[in-house]
């Protein structure tokens, strides 16, 4: 018998014949659309995780600024008043700061939440999708 010049022949029997079996519930699934499907499923959680990346980088660039904005205008009191006010002034400010930290933390916390549910969203869609 001759030897076909093509190495990848036999494979390429191989899946002809597995295209022309018979699948269990009668009809072979299309696997393009499966993972054309999955593959903009995979797209769509990237921009999810993109632009809530983005979002929160920005936020947090802002509150940062917003916090040096604060103690800069903090320190510009202090040294205007006089040395028994400005221990209750540090005071103050540290409290201040404090619980605007934990407002922040609270709010990318929300953030990064709002864009693991939209990704579970797109992952609950994909199953239902396959079943």
């Amino acid at each position: 018998m001759a030897k076909s010049d093509n190495p990848f022949s036999d494979m390429m029997k191989a899946f002809q014949q597995f295209g022309e079996m018979g699948w269990p519930t009668g009809q072979m699934p299309d696997f393009t659309k499966v993972g054309t499907d999955n593959f903009q499923s995979i797209q769509e959680i990237g921009q999810i995780s993109a632009n809530a990346l983005q979002k929160m980088m920005s936020r947090q660039q802002e509150m940062a600024s917003e916090a040096m904005s604060a103690w800069q205008k903090a320190a510009q009191e202090s040294m205007s008043s006089d040395p028994s006010k400005m221990m209750t002034k540090i005071g103050d400010m540290t409290r201040e700061n404090a619980e605007r930290t934990a407002k922040n933390f609270s709010e990318l916390s929300e953030l990064a939440t709002d864009a693991q549910k939209q990704i579970m969203g797109v992952v609950s869609d994909m199953g239902k999708k396959k079943a």
